[in-house]
């Protein structure tokens, strides 16, 4: 049976090292200090390796690698969830990251060498005043491109680029896209999620203006909806 989900997505839960001002996890912040036992880390991956065989009888071939940030989990578990999907039959396995640690070409290279051959990363504006705006990060921008460049010289691993409408891009939105084609990516645009229920976050405030009206020179410029998929919390055991 074909799935109507395109991918198995691992959450790691330990936080992120930046902190975007449309972000809840910072805000919220789930536990850090997942302190279990063998025999509690057993079963969460037991449970992993039964619901990858399920989604690998659905078709599914692409475990997706997200947080928090994941790249600020432990090592040692996002190797093994690494290794397992691997084992488990999964054909691609992409890592969804800000591109912070990516800037480091070892690191990157670990990450490959484990298994990883595909990244997706966000970029919110087409300088480095705009993005280390939204991200709160300074140098988060020098970074992603950094990044962008390492993942680039790795043959066989793709990359995907996305950014999403704020008030603080809206006018940028087309260069953004057309300067990371320069840079050989295509970028997409996403929708501006927003959790209805939080108040916490000022969405109003940061939404684009006039975002439906340009809706279709959005589309020509790359915005894509993104597929389905199923989301296990490695921590927890949550599946949702």
């Amino acid at each position: 049976m074909k799935s109507t989900e395109d991918r198995l997505l691992v959450s790691f839960p330990f936080g992120c090292n930046m902190d975007c001002v449309f972000c809840l996890r910072n805000r919220h912040p789930y536990r850090s200090d997942f302190d279990l036992s063998e025999k509690q880390w057993r079963r969460l991956f037991d449970r992993l390796r039964a619901l990858m065989r399920v989604m690998r009888g659905r078709g599914v071939t692409t475990l997706g690698l997200g947080g928090d940030e994941p790249t600020v989990a432990p090592e040692w578990l996002l190797d093994a969830v690494i290794a397992l999907a691997a084992k488990e039959g999964f054909t691609k396995t992409e890592l969804m990251s800000n591109g912070l640690k990516l800037r480091d070409g070892k690191y990157l290279a670990r990450l490959v060498k484990a298994g990883v051959n595909g990244f997706a990363l966000p970029v919110y504006g087409s300088t480095a005043a705009v993005h280390d705006g939204v991200t709160q990060k300074k140098g988060s921008y020098s970074a992603l491109l950094r990044a962008i460049k390492n993942i680039k010289a790795r043959p066989g691993v793709s990359l995907k680029l996305h950014t999403i409408p704020l008030k603080a891009n809206q006018e940028m939105l087309g260069e953004i896209v057309s300067g990371m084609r320069r840079l050989g990516v295509k970028c997409e645009i996403w929708g501006f999620i927003k959790n209805v229920t939080d108040t916490q976050v000022n969405y109003p405030a940061l939404m684009a203006d006039g975002f439906a009206p340009r809706r279709q020179e959005l589309v020509d410029s790359g915005m894509k909806k993104s597929g389905g998929f199923v989301r296990y919390n490695i921590c927890t055991g949550e599946i949702y």
